[in-house]
């Protein structure tokens, strides 16, 4: 649910919910894509970066978006940069800022047009408030992993389980994973982070790889850089780029649908403008060009074994109600009122036979920890 003290209006041509303050550039987009002819002349050949439409002005210590709940929260990217590179659905790119990348693995249309121009930014997980993206197309393989490596920032007790190591495993299926990505969760609403450490796999990439695709693959990625770099931010034709994209770019086609990466709390924001487009797009082809080529992403699947460091917990821990309840969220007197509640509605009427107990509310707010704990 948004703030009630927020006003939003609907959108007329792509029928979605953007908060007031941002409706008036939402709508200059939009409008735009839709005015526009996408066989002829597409305005503005530019790379749009960093329009991220928030749900909520909330920020952390860091003034990072805090994650969003709402489904059509967006990131715009211009029908042109679609266009020039010839996106289709099931195509894989890679979303590259300055402090981390994720392969986005579907696009929301079967076939890109000039009104396809939305990404929805609920995949994109603690994104920089600030931060500016750049879109490379990713044509390397992307291998299964064997085994995976974790660190636990922080461990709890609570987090020395079976359960948790399920659960980290379930939502790591939904992305490609690379080492060194950070990552954050919530389980049983208790937040927690980890960062891959090491991957392990049966195929080696790098004694597959051919020469020459290797060669064509970086010259590809060079050329498309480059050509970033000098794109203007407010005009500017797409047609005369067309013919920079290799056309024999060969993409996978994924059927996984959700998407997770994460901003290191030690980013630090940047202030995106006109005269810092050439510079970002120099830093894009100078830097997260050359890590493009060296990282190697991964996909799991149900046989990949994971291996989670557990070394920083406390052993003296317990899992008794008081150390996990009281110790991480001060719930002790409020589960004595719930279970008083309880006790009173069962033994109003002894004639009726309470068979259980439901309990109703949003993913996340801890049901299950309040089920286990009216359960001591």
């Amino acid at each position: 649910m948004h703030s009630a003290n927020e006003v939003w209006k609907q959108c007329i041509h792509c029928n979605i919910l953007v908060s007031f303050q941002d409706f008036g550039i939402h709508q200059q987009i939009c409008d735009g894509a839709i005015s526009s002819d996408s066989t002829s002349h597409l305005p503005h050949g530019y790379i749009w970066t960093g329009v991220f439409y928030a749900i909520t002005n909330e920020l952390d210590e860091n003034e990072n978006i805090l994650l969003p709940s709402f489904k059509n929260t967006l990131l715009l990217m211009h029908p042109s940069t679609m266009k020039i590179m010839n996106f289709v659905k099931g195509d894989s790119v890679l979303l590259c800022t300055k402090n981390t990348q994720i392969i986005l693995k579907c696009w929301p249309c079967v076939e890109v047009q000039a009104s396809s121009v939305f990404i929805p930014a609920a995949f994109l997980f603690n994104c920089n408030v600030k931060g500016h993206f750049a879109i490379i197309p990713y044509t390397d393989y992307i291998n299964v992993a064997v085994n995976v490596t974790c660190n636990l920032h922080n461990p709890q007790a609570y987090l020395k389980s079976q359960k948790v190591k399920d659960f980290i495993k379930k939502e790591l299926a939904h992305i490609y994973i690379t080492e060194g990505m950070n990552l954050n969760f919530h389980f049983l609403g208790y937040p927690f982070s980890i960062t891959i450490d090491a991957i392990e796999s049966s195929v080696i990439r790098s004694e597959n790889m051919k020469t020459s695709e290797r060669k064509r693959s970086k010259k590809t990625l060079d050329d498309i850089c480059m050509r970033l770099k000098h794109l203007n931010l407010n005009e500017g034709r797409s047609s005369d780029l067309e013919d920079s994209v290799n056309e024999g770019h060969s993409f996978s086609a994924l059927s996984r649908k959700s998407f997770q990466c994460s901003t290191p709390k030690s980013s630090k924001p940047a202030v995106l403008n006109k005269s810092s487009v050439a510079e970002h797009f120099q830093s894009v082809s100078n830097v997260d060009k050359c890590s493009v080529l060296l990282s190697q992403y991964f996909s799991i699947n149900k046989h990949t074994n994971f291996h989670i460091d557990f070394n920083k917990c406390d052993e003296h821990e317990t899992f008794s109600s008081s150390t996990k309840f009281e110790n991480l969220h001060g719930l002790e007197k409020q589960i004595s009122e719930i279970k008083a509640c309880i006790n009173s509605v069962i033994h109003a009427n002894p004639e009726e036979h309470v068979r259980g107990l439901l309990l109703l509310g949003p993913s996340g707010t801890g049901k299950s920890s309040i089920a286990e704990a009216i359960q001591q």
